[in-house]
């Protein structure tokens, strides 16, 4: 999980106790009547706690101005603007990418612009996915254990039905996804702009779909 998994499951949570607030005050404002809402306590306080849980989670503080008249489910819509606000900015700042199977550590640094850190980390990210997968030792990574794994003779992430063809282009790709991308990057810090980090990002979660519907061969 990541906070874009994290946020997006915190507001259909505030959406989910909204469709139960209740109609308790009216006031006339010009030509206006404006309805205030509530909620039950036990609703309001469990779902502020998931609120609080995700700001000491991630280190955020989602506060807004409150009047005295609202009622708790108002208060509620204002953090839910606030939150959703919030995660705005972060899919504008990534062009809206869905990067879910990435844990934290990866997308906390592209939302932070930190580019070449985000595309090391998310190639790192997939070899350790592989690593477990195939159930090799830490000290297995690189070329080598992409080769090992995708073996197509004995490898453990190879899919027993695939062609020949299939299993010799499985290696390929993510033996050559980790030598050209990971390495390079971990050896140099090569800087890389947003765009560039974008696109290897999104191929790097691709890799993680893929390994996500592998079956492991015993």
């Amino acid at each position: 999980m990541n906070r874009l998994t994290d946020i997006k499951t915190l507001l259909q949570e505030i959406e989910n106790a909204l469709k139960q607030k209740f109609p308790i005050n009216q006031i006339q404002q010009g030509w206006q009547v404006l309805t205030f809402y509530g909620l039950s306590d036990s609703l309001y306080n469990s779902t502020m706690q998931k609120i609080n849980e995700f700001e000491k989670k991630y280190g955020y503080r989602f506060e807004v101005y409150t009047y005295p008249y609202w009622g708790k489910a108002d208060v509620l819509e204002a953090m839910k603007l606030k939150i959703q606000n919030e995660l705005n900015s972060w899919l504008q700042n990534i062009k809206n990418s869905d990067f879910e199977l990435f844990d934290d550590t990866i997308v906390s640094l592209i939302v932070d612009n930190h580019c070449s850190s985000a595309v090391f980390e998310a190639f790192k990210y997939v070899e350790s996915v592989v690593r477990l997968k195939g159930k090799y030792a830490k000290t297995e990574k690189g070329v080598p254990l992409m080769r090992k794994a995708f073996n197509k003779d004995n490898g453990p992430l190879i899919d027993t039905e695939w062609t020949d063809a299939e299993k010799e282009a499985i290696v390929q790709l993510f033996a050559g996804a980790i030598g050209f991308i990971k390495n390079p990057s971990s050896h140099h810090m090569i800087n890389i702009d947003k765009e560039q980090a974008l696109e290897m990002l999104n191929f790097a979660h691709y890799l993680l779909r893929i390994l996500s519907k592998l079956s492991v061969q015993e």
